[in-house]
């Protein structure tokens, strides 16, 4: 049992080290700078479209367009409007999964090269990274980390 998670820990090392340097890589080629700057121009694009919504009525209303025109322009603004709120939803969710702050921040790199390289058991160390260790059986086990699984995300779509 001890090797076992043994093994699995020096895995979980690798893959938060993994997960640090592409978070760095990142954030250094300007991504999240790129992704603020959709999520604000989505953000007053939409806000436009309800004052041009209003205004498209009021002609509408004065008489200035015809109903078919209105009724076209609001349907093609309908579209946008969606399309806008997915890009945004889309960059804001990649902008906090880019911010949130994950376990492996919290455990310095040199820890983390440690742990990949552990060759004996060493309790202390191993509670950097695991929360618990629930054994089932003679070969059933199930390691509660202390931190995300990194590709969690990656896993799920």
């Amino acid at each position: 049992m001890e090797e076992a998670v043994l093994c699995q820990v020096r895995k979980m090392a690798d893959m938060l080290t993994e997960e640090k340097v592409i978070r760095r890589k990142t954030h250094k080629d300007g991504r999240k700078a790129v992704l603020e700057t959709m999520v604000a121009d989505s953000t007053k694009e939409i806000a436009r479209w309800k004052g041009t919504k209003m205004h498209l009525y009021e002609q509408h209303k004065a008489g200035k367009i015809s109903r078919e025109n209105y009724i076209d322009r609001i349907e093609k603004g309908k579209v946008r409007l969606e399309e806008l709120k997915r890009e945004k939803d889309e960059a804001q969710a990649e902008l906090d999964r880019m911010q949130a702050v994950s376990g492996s921040e919290r455990i310095a790199d040199k820890e983390l090269a440690e742990l990949s390289k552990l060759k004996t058991f060493d309790k202390d160390r191993l509670k950097t990274l695991i929360e618990k260790v629930v054994v089932y059986g003679e070969d059933a086990m199930e390691i509660v980390w202390k931190v995300e699984n990194p590709f969690k995300a990656e896993n799920s779509v």
